[in-house]
């Protein structure tokens, strides 16, 4: 019987690494693993994964038709994120081939840099600490440096309304956060309608009203073909002026270009994205990154020790179980 080969893109965490390995020595599996801090390219992941029944991949590595049809004895992908959005499903799921991802684990860990942005963003964060740290911190004043407040305000105040597009794990855990953490006020829109089991404040809206409506819009939904480009020019104009956008889930969800020119306009008072488009950014292809009025963060929503711990565990498990049983604890159901 030929030996089970798998190839893992990247190096994840060493006790998800510890876990493969043992039930590699256990089941006579040979386990390669890409050694370099960076990305293998497109030509070296078709090199590198030739023969293998599985694969544990990474959220930068796109696994399309066009690699597919070229692995005819791969039996599994394990993508090391909760999205999946960089692999070919529909070719996958014709294949025979099953796809699992890291759901959960690293629904706190978003949630909480979403919550750090959003706070950083609407205090003016960054450009405090260069006041700070430039020497141009003067006498205080009572009217100096002043920024939104978030949450706990009297209705009379007029308090922010946080819209949270979007309310799977990641969505509800920063409303959550928002609604109960600081009391602010907290809407949301979905594809399914009001969600009748939250355990906080939020009220439901329609998408056109949210964005109406939202002093600040918090995107949470996955990148799929229905939402690639959402956030183009026009649908970002129908944000208020003054409002502030943020993105947590994938840069092709947002028309940076849009973005910047609505900055530029004062249309749009900030802009906080831990995701761009192209990724990674640079000034050169992303210009947002200079201006004075964004926050943006290199996509570490994720980027806690115990959040990538836990996926790599995650990973490694659904291709020890798919492997062993042909079953996986996360398995992506594919919509066809």
């Amino acid at each position: 019987m030929p030996t089970t080969k798998i190839f893992v893109t990247r190096i994840i965490h060493k006790d998800a690494l510890d876990l493969l390995q043992r039930e590699a020595k256990q089941h006579s599996w040979e386990i390669k693993v890409w050694p370099h801090s960076l990305p293998p390219s497109p030509l070296e992941l078709r090199r590198e994964a030739q023969g293998h029944q599985a694969l544990l991949t990474m959220i930068t590595d796109r696994i399309d038709q066009d690699l597919l049809d070229r692995l005819p004895e791969l039996k599994v992908i394990a993508n090391h994120a909760v999205g999946v959005d960089n692999i070919d499903l529909k070719a996958a799921d014709k294949r025979g081939i099953a796809v699992g991802n890291t759901p959960d684990v690293l629904t706190a860990a978003t949630a909480e840099l979403g919550l750090l942005l959003t706070m950083a963003l609407l205090r003016n964060l960054p450009a405090a600490i260069s006041k700070a740290k430039t020497n141009q911190w003067g006498a205080w004043g009572p009217l100096l440096d002043l920024t939104v407040q978030l949450g706990g305000m009297e209705p009379a105040d007029n308090p922010p309304l946080f819209g949270i597009y979007g309310m799977g794990r990641i969505g509800q855990s920063l409303a959550r956060m928002l609604a109960l953490g600081l009391q602010a006020n907290v809407a949301y829109t979905n594809t399914h309608g009001p969600l009748n089991n939250l355990n906080f404040p939020a009220t439901w809206l329609a998408s056109e009203e949210l964005l109406a409506k939202s002093d600040v819009l918090i995107v949470t939904i996955p990148s799929n073909p229905n939402t690639k480009g959402l956030f183009n020019q026009d649908t970002l104009k129908k944000l208020k002026v003054g409002a502030y956008f943020v993105n947590l889930a994938r840069g092709d969800l947002h028309d940076e270009d849009a973005l910047y020119r609505l900055l530029e306009a004062e249309h749009l008072a900030g802009v906080a994205l831990d995701v761009t488009n192209p990724e990674p950014a640079t000034l050169g292809r992303n210009p947002i990154l200079s201006h004075p009025r964004a926050i943006i963060t290199p996509h570490i929503g994720s980027a806690t020790t115990n959040a990538r711990r836990h996926m790599g565990l995650l990973s490694a498990q659904n291709i020890i179980n798919y492997l062993k049983s042909k079953q996986m604890p996360h398995q992506v159901k594919i919509a066809l």
